[in-house]
């Protein structure tokens, strides 16, 4: 089901007479009634009703395997793997000034290994943040799963740089995908990406974990600037977190909450 998209599994639904999402044993209760009611053994006596049952059987048949496919792709890593989350970070985005930065970073232990105290952003900070990795393949996809934060990560991002705009439109191109089989990716806050953030050089010269493809140096967060037109972004390759105009091209990497 990883190339299908979720037009596709709705409309499997309704072949079943479901509404999308149905529970697992809904889909089965609804596959045998429908089964038991176009089953061409019922039609014997009538070679064109059993030629159109043949055919309805086929596509209930379908439905019912595409939607069983993706409920068990969905349940690759079973969700005890994950954990209760031990840091809960902001995930709705905000507008954010330069002191509610620094204070972010203290606060939250992160690491920030580059000094922008004379632009009033942050000091150099070596912080205390842990975090706890585990590479995930879902559905052909590269993902990192961080069970300190419970967030999922795409592994790599964009592979091109993108204005603040165009990275909303990428967004939406992975949940259309969907994107390891998830429908809820979204641009990461700034308080998620700068979490990521190492104190020194990890990932070839880049202040990220090596779980993580090298190639997105500066990423764009969903948070903006206060008064101005800009967004927050976290720049991996210095190692630290700054501003910029929203028509600045950096990489984006999806983020989604367990």
């Amino acid at each position: 089901m990883g190339s299908q998209s979720m037009e596709d599994l709705n409309h499997y639904y309704e072949i079943l007479d479901l509404k999308p999402g149905a529970s697992p044993e809904e889909v089965k209760q609804a596959y045998k009634d429908l089964v038991s009611v176009w089953h061409p053994d019922r039609f014997h006596h009538n070679p064109r009703l059993q030629q159109k049952a043949q055919e309805k059987l086929k596509e209930i048949n379908q439905a019912y395997e595409e939607i069983e496919a993706y409920r068990r792709s969905k349940q690759t890593t079973p969700s005890s793997f994950y954990n209760q989350p031990k840091v809960r970070l902001r995930s709705k985005p905000t507008a954010l000034s330069n002191d509610e930065i620094v204070q972010m970073i203290e606060e939250r232990g992160f690491n920030h290994p580059y000094d922008l105290w004379e632009y009033d952003l942050a000091h150099r900070v070596r912080g205390d943040f842990q975090h706890e990795y585990v590479s995930l393949i879902l559905n052909g996809d590269k993902v990192v799963v961080d069970r300190v934060t419970g967030l999922m990560w795409q592994q790599s991002g964009s592979s091109n740089l993108l204005t603040w705009e165009k990275a909303r439109d990428y967004i939406d191109q992975l949940n259309k995908k969907p994107y390891a089989g998830y429908l809820d990716w979204r641009l990461p806050t700034v308080e998620e990406l700068a979490s990521l953030m190492e104190f020194e050089e990890k990932n070839v010269n880049l202040y990220i974990d090596p779980a993580f493809d090298p190639t997105q140096i500066w990423c764009w967060s969903a948070d903006s600037v206060k008064g101005a037109p800009a967004a927050w972004g976290v720049y991996f390759a210095l190692g630290f977190v700054s501003n910029g105009l929203r028509t600045n091209p950096l990489y984006v990497r999806a983020v989604r909450s367990l």
